[in-house]
């Protein structure tokens, strides 16, 4: 890649190149890492590089793709460089203002929407509330799939607040998704919260010491905030577990996203008789990452 700038490349050549560099520095998907980046700089479809492969890149073309190809080898997420994602379907804008969204949470939403389409008469109109809500995506996802639902989505940091309101905007959801700057820890006393009838929450659930050895990519890049509660992971389970018995309905669902080895130590959070542990939320590794419960009080 260093003489980039004199020679002659096409969309294969260059797919090629880049695609042996990253497996020789041990990168993970390199091949699909390439394509995305190359998609994205061309502004074509990936499918439409395989019917394109001898198509000369241009020197503007060129610059563009080795300016996302030099953050990428640095580390820096592909979801940031190309400045979006997927996430159930949907396209959702991405950058540093909030948390890459995960595959691990589709199950959750997953999830969420089945339990409601099983357990709820579908005309009934339920109130949610998302509590840490990053980019939107668990929002924009839920209320995409279900149009009997309206959401309040919080998030303690403006930044990423404003990046969920772009997602929401993209969308066309704003009459259907509210916005609020708020702390979870002055949660009920800073809005006039009660009879919810739904919780979701993917918290941070990452301990302080876990954090220090995190990938390079997600350490260096991703909000700290986000992902750690600078204590035993486990902090905003114990809050989520006080403020949901004060606001939810009863009968209320509390829909919580855990790290897959905190499954019982989250069952034991809400181990107390006023919670009712619906279900596992098993994601596509198999592995726990996540609960229903049901508040019985």
């Amino acid at each position: 890649m260093n003489s980039t700038e004199t020679k002659t490349w096409t969309i294969l050549s260059l797919l090629e190149t880049s695609t042996n560099y990253l497996l020789q520095k041990n990168f993970d998907d390199a091949r699909l890492s390439v394509e995305i980046l190359l998609s994205d700089s061309l502004k074509l479809p990936r499918i439409q590089l395989y019917s394109q492969f001898d198509k000369v890149i241009t020197q503007s073309e060129l610059v563009t793709f080795k300016k996302k190809f030099t953050s990428l080898v640095a580390n820096e997420p592909l979801q940031y460089i190309v400045g979006q994602t997927s996430f159930y379907g949907l396209q959702i804008l991405c950058d540093k203002r909030a948390l890459i969204p995960r595959p691990e949470t589709e199950s959750i939403v997953k999830k969420c929407i089945e339990y409601i389409k099983l357990h709820f008469p579908i005309n009934k109109q339920l109130s949610v509330l998302e509590v840490g809500t990053g980019t939107g995506c668990i929002s924009i996802a839920l209320a995409k799939s279900l149009s009997n639902i309206k959401i309040m989505a919080i998030d303690i940091d403006e930044h990423s607040l404003n990046l969920a309101n772009e997602n929401i905007k993209l969308h066309s959801l704003t009459d259907r998704i509210e916005l609020k700057k708020v702390d979870i820890n002055n949660l009920i006393s800073n809005l006039e919260l009660q009879d919810i009838d739904i919780i979701i929450s993917n918290p941070p659930y990452i301990s302080k010491e876990e954090y220090q050895n995190l990938p390079i990519h997600i350490h260096d890049h991703e909000p700290r905030h986000a992902l750690t509660d600078e204590n035993d992971g486990l902090q905003f389970y114990h809050k989520l577990n006080e403020i949901s018995q004060t606001i939810l309905k009863q009968n209320g669902l509390l829909i919580v996203e855990h790290g897959s080895d905190q499954s019982e130590k989250v069952k034991e959070i809400f181990s107390s008789e006023v919670w009712n542990y619906e279900s596992s939320i098993i994601d596509m590794s198999k592995h726990m990452r996540g609960a229903i419960l049901k508040l019985q009080n």
